[in-house]
């Protein structure tokens, strides 16, 4: 589905860049997926990498991203609260791309960067919802913080431009993208 059929997803357009941007780079690579939903996601993600690892604290999330990718063998989940949960129960995977799209909020989203650089091969971040407008506390604060920080390179805009209406299916709730809907960050070279 699009987001504007199902808010809690990405857009069609987001989808594509995506594909275009790893279709030819992520199939020899582990994706992590912090908040995995439905497993909308997590089925774009299955065809473009080699293996998809996702965190879902929620058991009813889990069983229907199962079940949207029942003829997926490449999708594990992980029931884990990325907030609570140690990540150290990772570190044994080669995790190489990571796709944050669970809590929207400052605290949250900076946990998850400094959780995914910890883990061994990660290299590359993509980040879900960044143009919201809620930058003051949101996914583009926590993200534009750790570019200020040197801890990141963002390099690719993914979905919608700024200025693209979101609408919930029955178009009563709309907001307007501050900027792209998605970014994919590197980590800079070491010094």
């Amino acid at each position: 589905p699009d987001k504007t059929e199902l808010t809690e997803t990405i857009s069609r357009k987001f989808k594509r860049d995506l594909a275009e941007h790893f279709l030819h780079s992520g199939h020899g690579q582990t994706v992590l997926e912090i908040g995995g939903h439905h497993g909308h996601t997590t089925r774009l993600l299955s065809r473009l990498f080699g293996r998809v690892i996702v965190i879902e604290q929620s058991p009813a999330n889990i069983a229907q991203g199962r079940l949207t990718n029942r003829d997926a063998p490449n999708v594990f989940w992980l029931r884990m609260d990325a907030y609570s949960d140690a990540w150290t129960r990772l570190v044994r995977n080669e995790v190489n791309v990571v796709f944050i799209d669970a809590l929207h909020d400052f605290g949250s989203v900076v946990s998850d960067i400094y959780n995914s650089l910890g883990l061994p091969g990660v290299h590359t971040l993509i980040f879900d919802d960044y143009g919201l407008p809620h930058h003051e506390f949101g996914v583009r604060a926590a993200v534009d913080h750790m570019v200020r920080a040197g801890r990141l390179r963002c390099h690719t805009l993914l979905g919608h431009a700024a200025g693209t209406p979101f609408c919930d299916p029955s178009g009563a709730d709309c907001l307007e993208l501050e900027a792209p809907e998605g970014a994919v960050c590197s980590l800079p070279p070491p010094s």
